[in-house]
């Protein structure tokens, strides 16, 4: 155990002066956290109210990641898309960590697959930020959430793309 505190805040009741020397974990969408949605800036995907916007799309991706329905028989199926935003916090030597979707399933799936070493370690990999002796400052993973049955139950979160921003005094 780290036996580091930790306090649990609603966006809502919280002020840009309690977070300002905390590292923080936020969680949401832009439509329901107002910190996660003004910290985005710089971002390259960037979650809005119905999607998560690639603005500098590489090759083999898309420009918009848009959550879908669909039946697969009689079995109905979602697919959502979430983002892992890691940055600089408010104050020198802290941090944010943005956990962030269009919807709270996204959301746990995205949580519980940063916690499963196998499944991190592979989105690592997979992205080229496990040869780094330590991750960057700043970087977003672009997640692929899918869901199955009418309450959505996560089965299954992939990785998708990355991006890892340079952030001033980094080379």
């Amino acid at each position: 155990h780290l036996r580091t505190p930790l306090a649990v805040r609603n966006s809502r009741f919280t002020s840009w002066n309690e977070l300002r020397s905390a590292n923080l974990i936020l969680l949401g969408s832009s439509r329901t956290n107002s910190f996660l949605d003004s910290l985005q800036g710089g971002s390259n995907f960037v979650i809005t109210a119905n999607e998560i916007r690639n603005l500098e799309p590489r090759k083999g991706e898309e420009r918009n990641y848009v959550g879908r329905r669909y039946m697969e028989g009689k079995l109905e199926k979602v697919v959502e898309h979430a983002g892992v935003t890691r940055r600089p916090g408010l104050s020198t030597g802290t941090a944010v960590t943005m956990i962030s979707a269009n919807h709270g399933r996204g959301i746990e799936g995205t949580s519980n697959f940063l916690t499963l070493e196998a499944d991190l370690a592979g989105a690592l990999e997979s992205s080229g930020l496990n040869r780094v002796q330590r991750l960057p400052e700043s970087f977003q993973l672009l997640l692929r959430v899918h869901m199955v049955d009418f309450d959505e139950e996560v089965i299954n979160v992939e990785y998708l793309s990355h991006r890892v921003a340079r952030t001033p005094g980094e080379r």
